[in-house]
């Protein structure tokens, strides 16, 4: 029988051949009772996996592709008479320490054209550690040796070094308020007194040539140099010789302090500087 199968069947220890109308559906009539397609079903179960591996595969070929372009991009450089050099990677502030563990921060190697190249180029980072930045970088520019000095520039020829602040009460007091990190200032304190009857004005000069640390506004806001619209500087930190820090506090204190805006450069500090106005 075509549409027939066979079963076994033990009665009384006799096994009987039965035949039974075999119950087979068609594929039509598997979808007229809703029935789902095994095949579909296990199809879907495979769907989400295999994406996840194509993404996976995909991510780690742009990986291996990234770093194969790479190399091949500072091969082409250094067989093009391109060398390998040092440069920073941000702007950096004058008088900037450099340690083990902020110089990576700061620079990173990168190929130039050597008929490009200055003189005195670090090829060796190690070198910089413990170092100071004797003026400002800027991004990109390529770092040499002459950019920095075993000491602060900020505190050079200064012996006993002290931070001091000065809060000026009105802007002649404080060069108009237009003083920034990095500024050169001498300070004077300038006071009257009688001879004879004759009333003189003695000006005695504390500091000669010194360096602003930082400055604030009147509400203590700080004002960064590289923002120098963003306020008025009113109380102004700067360094000075241990020796100067009494007759400093002592001018302070009177309020017979004056500070005035360096527009020259000198190597050195010069102190204990008097003259008299009659």
């Amino acid at each position: 029988m075509d549409n027939a199968s066979k079963a076994v069947r033990c009665i009384n220890h006799e096994y009987i051949v039965v035949e039974e109308k075999n119950q087979t559906y068609g594929s039509e009539n598997m979808r007229k009772r809703g029935v789902p397609r095994r095949k579909n079903i296990k199809e879907k179960s495979r769907h989400g996996p295999v994406n996840v591996r194509v993404l996976v595969y995909s991510f780690i070929v742009t990986i291996v592709l990234y770093a194969f372009m790479l190399f091949i991009e500072r091969s082409v450089l250094l067989s093009e008479d391109y060398i390998m050099v040092y440069v920073a990677q941000e702007d950096i502030d004058e008088s900037t320490m450099l340690t083990a563990d902020n110089i990576s921060s700061y620079f990173v190697q990168a190929g130039r054209k050597a008929e490009w190249l200055p003189d005195n180029c670090v090829t060796d980072l190690t070198q910089l550690i413990k170092l100071y930045t004797v003026r400002g970088i800027a991004k990109n520019e390529i770092i040499t040796t002459n950019m920095f000095s075993p000491s602060d520039i900020r505190i050079t020829g200064i012996d006993e070094p002290i931070e001091v602040s000065l809060n000026a009460s009105n802007l002649s007091q404080a060069v108009g308020g237009i003083l920034r990190e990095g500024d050169r200032i001498n300070i004077w304190s300038v006071t009257e007194h009688n001879s004879n009857g004759i009333s003189a004005v003695k000006a005695e000069k504390i500091c000669d040539y010194a360096y602003v640390m930082r400055v604030f506004t009147q509400a203590g806001v700080q004002v960064k140099k590289s923002q120098p619209e963003e306020g008025t500087a009113m109380v102004v930190n700067i360094i000075i010789p241990g020796e100067k820090e009494e007759e400093f506090n002592v001018a302070l204190e009177k309020g017979t302090l004056r500070i005035g805006r360096c527009m020259y450069e000198r190597e050195k500090n010069i102190y204990g500087e008097r003259k008299d106005y009659d």
